[in-house]
């Protein structure tokens, strides 16, 4: 979180910076004029809290087409997260829209479940996120990780979890 002066050089400010073949990245804690500065003015802005928390008015992810929203929604930061975390009641709901993806089957696990797809995984869907009123679209780099590819079927991890106090494990918020 940003509660500790010390973390921080001058303001608390942080950027992110990812390669546009989305192979790496940077979070940055100061505000970067180097290499890394792509633009006078960011993709993405958003005002936090100390502990990389910011409380949203509506917010909802979105598969072809379908929508699904958030009750009382929260962002959270989390660089050391492997999984995009939802709450669990719209995770079920998100999990239960894939199949509108042509060619899309995902099992029902709560962590990182394992998907199949008719094609290759670079041509699916971007799954966007909707942040009061900002798009941020998430392509299938970041949410599937190849596991097996047979002929022309995949498999491929969902890089996505179901959050909640009263789940277990990578799953517990």
């Amino acid at each position: 979180g940003t509660g500790e002066k010390d973390y921080f050089m001058s303001s608390k400010r942080f950027s992110i910076y990812i390669e546009s073949d989305l192979s790496k990245g940077k979070l940055l804690f100061k505000n970067e004029t180097s290499k890394y500065a792509q633009s006078s003015s960011p993709l993405y802005t958003f005002k936090t809290n100390s502990t990389w928390e910011l409380s949203l008015a509506h917010a909802s992810i979105q598969v072809e087409g379908c929508a699904m929203g958030f009750d009382n929604p929260n962002l959270v930061f989390d660089i050391n997260s492997d999984a995009i975390g939802l709450p669990e009641s719209t995770y079920e709901l998100f999990i239960n829209s894939l199949p509108k993806i042509p060619g899309v089957r995902c099992g029902s696990e709560k962590y990182k479940p394992t998907c199949s797809y008719n094609g290759k995984i670079q041509d699916l869907p971007d799954i966007t996120l909707w942040l009061d009123g900002k798009s941020l679209a998430i392509p299938s780099k970041i949410y599937a990780t190849l596991i097996q590819k047979e002929g022309s079927e995949s498999s491929f991890a969902l890089n996505f979890r179901a959050t909640s106090p009263s789940l277990v494990g990578k799953s517990y918020v």
